[in-house]
């Protein structure tokens, strides 16, 4: 396999992780990071996910090349798929029960439910009928997006300027429903909540802090988009 070199200096997780830790330990987001840096380097994130967002597809799926053209014409393959082990099924129950759970979610997609799910118009899931749904589903959420599972800051290649470079590992990319792009990170603090040194409490407490920067830095990125854009009419007007 030839692979085209880039050069950088560090990865988006060496800029964001706490510099005390072993680098033996799991890696943590610095506690003690300041408050612009980590927006600005969040910023650079949501620059990136802002431009995957952009192509809209009809269907969801693998993108196949053919010549110079791409389109979604494989099953999707997401990391989960790729981790699950042949022993899946512990009784005949049990094969019963996740084969109709299957067929159920097939049907769910096929009617288009999927896409309402935790807007206001999801009239359908458990979860409508114990929560006090209140956000409408946002324009061309029918649509999806390019999605890759295993997208976070440890893949993510940084210069000295911490501009990025290059986005590593995209096997297991795939067009998705537009809420997986809606949804905040996992990866705001680095590692899943399982994976986290002290208790889920203590992951979510600080989960919920750093994302309130994360969304500032998305609005952020979204006013300078904005303007770029506005920029880009009145000199093609002009």
């Amino acid at each position: 396999m030839i692979l085209l070199f880039i050069k950088s200096e560090r990865s988006m997780s060496d800029a964001l992780a706490d510099p005390g830790k072993d680098p033996g330990e799991i890696r943590v987001l610095d506690p003690e990071i300041h408050e612009e840096d980590l927006r600005r380097l969040y910023g650079k994130m949501c620059r990136l996910l802002i431009q995957l967002f952009e192509p809209t597809l009809h269907t969801i799926g693998s993108l196949v090349e053919v010549g110079n053209n791409h389109s979604v014409a494989g099953r999707p393959i997401t990391h989960n798929m790729n981790d699950m082990h042949n022993d899946l099924v512990d009784s005949e129950d049990d094969c019963r029960n996740k084969y109709v759970a299957r067929y159920l979610f097939h049907l769910l997609a096929k009617e288009g439910h999927l896409s309402a799910f935790g807007f206001l118009e999801d009239n359908w899931s458990a979860q409508s009928q114990s929560l006090e749904l209140s956000c409408s589903m946002p324009c061309g959420t029918d649509f999806f997006r390019l999605w890759c599972d295993d997208l976070r800051p440890h893949n993510i290649l940084l210069d000295h300027h911490d501009n990025i470079v290059a986005a590593l590992d995209w096997e297991f990319a795939y067009s998705a429903p537009t809420q997986f792009s809606l949804d905040p990170p996992w990866w705001l603090l680095l590692q899943l909540p399982e994976l986290w040194p002290s208790e889920i409490d203590d992951w979510s407490q600080v989960y919920e802090a750093r994302l309130r920067t994360w969304l500032l830095a998305m609005e952020d990125e979204r006013e300078s988009n904005f303007r770029q854009t506005y920029q880009l009419i009145c000199v093609r007007a002009g």
